[in-house]
């Protein structure tokens, strides 16, 4: 069975219990749920009310205990504290579990991720590395990046999906490791706990299918026609710019996280307004030139919109 890690804190809330639910309606086989929360009270209480629910063979959730650590590079990101959460997994994790697959809360899942996770474990055992991850770049069309983490070798990964060998991870003290790089480095971080991950792995790790994290932008003027839909496991939304922006839903591609959104029955749209003056203007717009009048549920968005500014 298949265990799954999801770290987050409450502004997170409702994409994680998308995310999750997605998981969990295209899994072919129930899985071990494990979430390390910040604050977990009210999480608990929507998550069991969620339509895939009885998907899940186990549940164990946490609140994040350590808060002497001080994380950096935070202050005015899109991210917070929780990104880092998950280097203290061998502080929850039990000797249970073997091996893990953490998703970041922005990752809507659209087709069976089993077997093919199944697979890149066991590409994992042969090749005998802790963590199997998609590459997104490399030393040739990264150099500067590179050059400032100190990376050695040759390819770098995204973070926001990772297969992760558990019980290497215990015996190789990954969490002592990672703090101590973490305060050793962080005047050099760019991408947060994905740039120290990169520094202590530093090209080991086994290369995934890019299909289990699609990265997909809200801006990206790109179709994915059909046959390609039937691929992509994990579509993830990474960067700033996120489908539940209040002036990002009218573009095409925050369609799939909106439709998957639907399917909790807690709304037509999921819409949050991120206090900037700019996505302020940029709504003001959207109701001047009428392009909400396009949208399926138009009446619904402009008053989801409404309330998302008074919150």
């Amino acid at each position: 069975m298949l265990n799954y890690l999801y770290c987050l804190d409450e502004n997170y809330n409702f994409q994680a219990l998308n995310s999750i639910n997605s998981l969990l309606e295209q899994s072919s086989e129930k899985i071990n749920l494990y979430i390390i929360h910040k604050s977990s009270s009210g999480f608990k209480e929507i998550l069991r009310k969620i339509p895939n629910f009885n998907q899940i063979e186990s549940l164990k959730i946490y609140d994040f205990q350590n808060n002497k650590t001080s994380f950096p590079d935070l202050e005015g990101a899109h991210v917070s504290e929780a990104t880092y959460y998950r280097m203290f997994i061998d502080e929850y994790l039990t000797d249970e579990v073997d091996y893990l697959t953490y998703l970041d809360s922005d990752i809507i899942c659209l087709n069976d991720p089993t077997q093919m996770i199944k697979h890149e474990i066991d590409k994992m055992k042969k090749e005998n590395t802790p963590l199997g991850a998609k590459t997104e770049g490399t030393r040739d069309n990264s150099p500067e990046l590179f050059q400032q983490l100190g990376l050695k070798n040759d390819n770098h990964f995204n973070a926001g999906m990772i297969i992760i060998d558990f019980q290497k991870w215990k015996s190789n003290y990954t969490k002592d490791i990672l703090l101590r790089t973490m305060d050793e480095r962080k005047d050099k971080i760019i991408y947060w706990d994905q740039d120290i991950l990169n520094i202590v792995f530093d090209d080991n790790y086994t290369k995934i299918d890019g299909n289990l994290n699609y990265n997909h932008s809200v801006f990206t003027n790109i179709n994915i026609n059909s046959a390609d839909f039937s691929k992509i496991v994990f579509m993830h939304y990474s960067g700033k710019s996120k489908p539940w922006g209040l002036d990002n839903i009218l573009n095409d591609n925050s369609n799939y996280y909106q439709e998957s959104f639907r399917k909790l029955g807690m709304g037509k749209y999921h819409i949050v307004f991120d206090g900037r003056y700019k996505t302020l203007l940029n709504f003001v717009k959207i109701l001047l030139t009428l392009k909400f009048l396009k949208m399926e549920y138009s009446t619904r968005y402009v008053a989801g919109s409404f309330k998302s500014l008074f919150k």
